[in-house]
């Protein structure tokens, strides 16, 4: 029942981070703001904006998971439940949402408060690296060495992120 009165001008389906930088510089070379969609959980429609571009990330939802090295870098639309699934087939874990349905972007961009917040601390605290396509169109790595003040953004600024964040490098827990 709850529907945003406004659509956007174009919606962009990406299949990789290539084709996020052509939406990226697209958009940049035609005047266009943009808004990122990652998953759709929020209720009143932080995605849908009126004209400009989405940038549509639903088929980013690959993971790599390192038992060895107890790390996980991850595409920003894997649920909660997915995750969660993925990491335990490697007997890992991670501060995972309490919601199963929330897609990893969103929640960590949100600082994630986690079911094992207590001992663990918010999931924010074990992103190590984000991968990010930047608004002029460059992919980059932040960390706490590297693009730092992207990486401090990152974890916590929500759905007003200045970048796109196309992969999360994760300490996962055994």
């Amino acid at each position: 029942a709850i529907k945003p009165d406004r659509s956007p001008d174009v919606i962009v389906t990406v299949l990789d981070d290539d084709d996020v930088v052509t939406a990226v510089n697209f958009a940049r070379e035609n005047g266009l703001k943009v808004v990122v969609h990652g998953g759709g959980h929020t209720w009143c429609g932080l995605a849908v904006r009126n004209g400009g571009m989405t940038i549509d990330l639903t088929n980013l939802n690959e993971s790599n998971i390192d038992k060895a090295t107890r790390t996980a870098i991850i595409q920003p639309v894997i649920s909660n439940r997915e995750l969660a699934r993925r990491l335990g087939e490697h007997d890992l874990a991670f501060p995972i949402g309490h919601c199963p349905t929330v897609k990893a972007s969103g929640y960590l961009l949100n600082g994630g408060m986690s079911w094992n917040l207590s001992k663990w601390g918010p999931a924010c605290l074990s992103v190590k690296a984000i991968e990010f396509v930047t608004a002029d169109g460059k992919k980059v790595i932040a960390n706490e060495t590297e693009h730092a003040d992207l990486y401090w953004a990152g974890r916590g600024c929500g759905p007003g992120m200045f970048a796109v964040a196309t992969r999360f490098h994760l300490d996962c827990k055994p």
